[in-house]
Order: structure tokens, then C-alpha cells, then sequence
């Protein structure tokens, strides 16, 4: 399975590049989870790889977020 992002405008391709994410281009889905945050809310996560290795997710959930707990990492 792989997923990715559709044409966007220019203004909108900035911002998701911003975030780590490249529009027109292909992830490969590497995992699937289902998490609590710190509310108890239930959130999906989707674990991607990107081949080029150049951009990296920065929005929520990302390596450097403050969603995640020491629990959650465990």
C-alpha cells in the first residue's frame, strides 16, 4: 500500500512542505496505530517512508512532538 498527496496550489504545497510532506509524490506505509493522547482522545496514526529522506513530519505526532509520552513511546 502506499498513499500520497494529490496536486495542490503553490500555496498549499508550501505549507504541507513545511510539515515534511511533498506533494506528487508517493509514501510507502510502513505502519498502522491506534493511540490515546494526553485528553484520552483515541487518534490514528499512520507511520510513512519517504525515499528521497530529504523532508521529515513536523506537524503533531512527529519524532520532535509534544504528543508523545514517555508511556506512549514504550
Amino acid at each position: 500500500m502506499s498513499a500520497g498527496i494529490d496536486h495542490a496550489s503553490i500555496n498549499e504545497s508550501e505549507r504541507l512542505e513545511e510539515l515534511g510532506l511533498v506533494t506528487d509524490h508517493s509514501y510507502g506505509i510502513l505502519d498502522v496505530a491506534e493511540v490515546k493522547d494526553k485528553k484520552g482522545n483515541q487518534v490514528r496514526l499512520i507511520k510513512l517512508r519517504n525515499p528521497w529522506g530529504n523532508f521529515e513530519w513536523t506537524g503533531d505526532w512527529g519524532d520532535h512532538s509534544d504528543c508523545w509520552t514517555e508511556k506512549l513511546k514504550q
